[in-house]
């Protein structure tokens, strides 16, 4: 103890050491060993590495997706040639096809996952266009139709391909051509407005292989015998 009372500088000194020496040894013994830190700084550099390359992938995808898409558009348009054309179907796009100009009207019904169903049908809507008013209507989602917020149900897509055919001139009956999920479709257009089909000929369709089709009451049209 210093004179009056003052604390001795020297042992100020000292205590203040063993504190700061305290609180060293203390900081020392939380931290975790140099090989541990090593190890999180290489995992987190890792992990934001490989966020970057994701984030720089996806922005790559989309934009060659935004500038592509138009072109390959153009490009499908001219490859099925003057048979396509655009149809207004509750305020958007429908894209179509119409082969032949002969007296029965079928209509092509592609499957759910067909990516472009004109270029899909293409080959059998040659052949069956020399005698028969052939039509390949793409459903919206699909192939060059455009989107829509409307519910997928049957009751939908059958209404939409009604209204495509009666904005292209083309009145009923016709024979359905569905191919898998749309023979559903089918069955639901024959059973709700039976005056308008007078034959559904499936293409591999769902009309017998699903359980909701099995135990529905639809009433099958007769297909004729050469189309």
């Amino acid at each position: 103890m210093g004179t009056l009372g003052r604390p001795d500088p020297s042992t100020a000194e000292v205590e203040s050491g063993m504190q700061t020496e305290d609180r060293t040894n203390e900081e020392a013994a939380s931290a975790p060993p140099k090989p541990r830190r090593r190890l999180l700084r290489v995992v987190r550099w890792t992990f934001f590495g490989l966020v970057s390359v994701v984030v720089v992938a996806v922005a790559i995808s989309t934009t060659v997706h935004w500038w592509q898409t138009p072109r390959d558009k153009q490009a499908i348009e001219q490859l099925i040639g003057p048979e396509h054309r655009y149809v207004e179907v509750d305020g958007h796009r429908m894209s179509v096809a119409v082969q032949g100009s002969g007296p029965r009207t079928i209509v092509l019904m592609p499957g759910l996952a067909t990516p472009e169903p004109i270029l899909g049908f293409a080959p059998l809507a040659e052949r069956l266009a020399g005698q028969n008013t052939v039509v390949t209507v793409e459903p919206f989602g699909l192939g060059l139709s455009g989107g829509t917020d409307a519910p997928r149900t049957s009751e939908a897509i059958v209404d939409e391909t009604r209204a495509a055919l009666r904005e292209l001139g083309l009145d009923g009956p016709y024979v359905l051509m569905p191919h898998s999920i749309s023979g559903l479709y089918a069955m639901w257009w024959v059973t709700h407005h039976p005056d308008e089909v007078s034959a559904v000929v499936g293409l591999d369709d769902e009309r017998f292989t699903a359980d909701g089709a099995q135990s529905s009451r639809c009433r099958e049209t007769p297909t004729p015998a050469t189309v």
